[in-house]
């Protein structure tokens, strides 16, 4: 799975449990003859891929899902015969490796620092290349490959730190760009903008919806909420080590009903110290000017759709099964009554709006019973 949902821009690089039957101790450690990993090094940080498919009407095999992963703490082993290995995206290699002495020279752009950063290299070799599916950079690394707009185009001064990791740089990066990085179903590093599709890619449908192109398939509604908590209606960006803040807000007072006197002047403050005075008030402009209105969230629970990607715009239906299975029944309606013809039941109810997924997990394990997909829904906004 994978998301930055944790708060707007500060990405999350999510965690999974693959647990497999090692009853032939075919996965046992690198000293065992009949593992896998026999003479191996460690299983720790093992690539890995995942593969999930189905078969159609007429049993022809269909290729689903793939994830690309690495095996990122040590392998659990029980008596019962399985053992579970812990595993997150590609991404997660760089948190293990410091960003302390990446090039800065030249005034680069926010893609050249992502460019640098990936392809960091010590004693002449690359640290990312054997972790990634392409033969050449261009299939590796493909940064910015819209050619979005950038806010930062030339960096004066770039700012790593001696703790800083090379995923620290590009979460920084990302956070003022508005960009995101993943990795794609191809096993290839993408740096992108974080806008949703122009058209939709998908219609999840729940109890009350008629529609026969898409069917119903969401199995639930885990969570849905007006998206209070992550409204900011004031941002403060330090850019540089003397506590220069620039600072986004609107003008208000009590009483104007304005999203500042509703939802209170709620700051989200970072250290930035790549901006200056003219990007760190660019970046926080447009960050007040999506975030201070609140977006609707949706997490659910649908039949297993492995196709759909981060920032694809969907669109929800959900409005609750008629209080009335038979509409035609006598006396349901009266004069001076109640009108229940048409009335829904549920608490939920979600008629047409557009959202785009921001956070997506899937849930392999065929025992369960839970052969389904989770995605995290963020309401697009006219």
């Amino acid at each position: 799975s994978y998301s930055d949902v944790v708060f707007l821009g500060d990405y999350r690089i999510d965690a999974g449990q693959l647990v497999l039957n090692n009853s032939t101790r075919r996965f046992n450690d690198p000293t065992d003859s009949t593992s896998i990993f026999y003479s191996c090094l460690t299983r720790y940080r093992t690539r890995i891929k995942i593969e999930c498919g189905f078969k159609d009407d007429d049993e022809t095999e269909v290729d689903g899902l793939v994830f690309h992963g690495i095996v990122f703490s040590e392998p659990i082993s029980t008596d019962g015969g399985h053992i579970s290995f812990s595993v997150a995206s590609i991404l997660k290699v760089f948190q293990n490796y410091t960003a302390y002495g990446v090039v800065t020279s030249g005034a680069p752009s926010s893609a050249t620092m992502i460019d640098r950063l990936v392809k960091l290299e010590s004693g002449g070799v690359r640290l990312f290349d054997r972790y990634l599916e392409g033969t050449t950079d261009a299939e590796r690394y493909q940064i910015n490959p819209d050619s979005h707009t950038l806010t930062l185009t030339a960096i004066s001064q770039p700012s790593v730190q001696a703790d800083n990791t090379v995923w620290d740089k590009i979460a920084d990066y990302s956070f003022a760009e508005g960009f995101f990085p993943e990795i794609d179903p191809s096993g290839n590093f993408v740096w992108d903008k974080r806008t949703e599709t122009a058209t939709t890619q998908w219609v999840f449908n729940g109890a009350g919806s008629q529609d026969s192109d898409y069917g119903i398939n969401i199995i639930s509604v885990d969570r849905y909420s007006d998206g209070t908590n992550n409204i900011w209606t004031r941002f403060a960006l330090t850019y540089d080590n003397n506590g220069n803040v620039s600072v986004a807000e609107d003008s208000w007072v009590p009483g104007d009903l304005s999203n500042t006197d509703v939802y209170g002047a709620r700051t989200y403050a970072k250290t930035m110290l790549d901006l200056d005075i003219t990007t760190s008030a660019a970046v926080a402009t447009a960050l007040q000017a999506d975030y201070k209105n609140a977006h609707k969230e949706l997490d659910i629970t649908t039949v297993f759709i492995h196709h759909l990607r981060l920032n694809d715009r969907v669109e929800v239906n959900y409005i609750g099964q008629a209080s009335v299975a038979n509409t035609f029944t006598i006396g349901v309606s009266r004069i001076g009554g109640p009108d229940l013809l048409g009335h829904r039941v549920g608490s939920i109810s979600i008629d047409g709006l557009i959202f785009k997924i921001i956070g997506i997990s899937h849930d392999i394990n065929m025992n369960s019973g839970r052969f389904c997909s989770k995605f995290t829904l963020r309401e697009v906004l006219s």
